[in-house]
């Protein structure tokens, strides 16, 4: 969720993944992932990576792996629940869920 320009879904194609959902909810950041795809992808690259513009809190399907990249730390804090909520529907089971967070915190330093 918040692909931006799909940088990270271009990069699980190149790492071997067959199939990839860029998921945004804005309209301009699908169009810029669609640009920058069209670019940089090969034509196989660019027919594993579906860009889909919509809310994740609605999104339907299942997913073996979830990428989520500074999407939960950029929620409100009450949207935690519903997030981990949906995704424990979207994840198949056995399936992995990596999620790359910045620290919410008062502090200095790593």
């Amino acid at each position: 969720p918040g692909c931006g320009r799909a940088y990270d879904a271009l990069h699980l194609v190149r790492s071997g993944y067959d199939r990839v959902v860029a998921l945004d909810v804005a309209p301009s950041a699908a169009a810029a992932a669609e640009s920058f795809l069209k670019e940089k992808a090969t034509p196989d690259e660019l027919a594993k990576i579906d860009v889909v513009c919509g809310d994740f809190f609605r999104f339907e399907g299942q997913f073996d792996f979830i990428w989520d990249c500074t999407f939960l730390c950029a929620l409100d804090p009450s949207q935690r629940e519903p997030w981990a909520k949906q995704m424990r529907t979207l994840l198949a089971p056995g399936g992995t869920l990596l999620s790359c967070v910045f620290p919410i915190c008062d502090k200095q330093g790593g």
